[in-house]
């Protein structure tokens, strides 16, 4: 957010606007492949087996972020009307 904040005040064609969305990008590529390569250290197992501990985990993590999201877009909803 942070960066796409820096983007807006920097200007579209920035030199360091670009800097920084090839920043954002590497930092949110980064996030997943580290939370991997941290199972795979910590469990000390093969790669299938974290492969699927890390898949297992991203679908409920994206479940649970979609059922709160879609619970504050109600919430909010209902008290505005």
């Amino acid at each position: 957010m942070l960066s796409t904040g820096l983007q807006q005040w920097l200007g579209a064609d920035s030199p360091l606007s670009t800097v920084t969305a090839l920043f954002s990008g590497v930092l949110m590529a980064w996030t997943p492949l580290y939370f991997l390569l941290s199972l795979k250290a910590v469990y000390q197992q093969r790669w299938l087996p974290t492969l699927f501990k890390f898949s297992v985990v991203g679908i409920t993590y994206m479940m649970l972020m979609a059922l709160g999201i879609a619970l504050v877009f109600f919430l909010s909803v209902l008290f505005i009307l």
